[in-house]
């Protein structure tokens, strides 16, 4: 990893925090949205 600037690094690190966090919004916003189709569907 030459050139990498402590930048770059935070940039990673934050990037490997916010990953699950933003699987974990898109699996509730998935959820919420199969729950308003079955709502709609039923």
């Amino acid at each position: 990893m030459i050139g990498l600037t402590p930048d770059d690094r935070n940039q990673r690190r934050q990037e490997h925090f916010l990953a699950p966090r933003c699987r974990k919004a898109r699996r509730l916003g998935d959820t919420a949205q199969n729950t308003l189709t079955g709502l709609l569907e039923h």
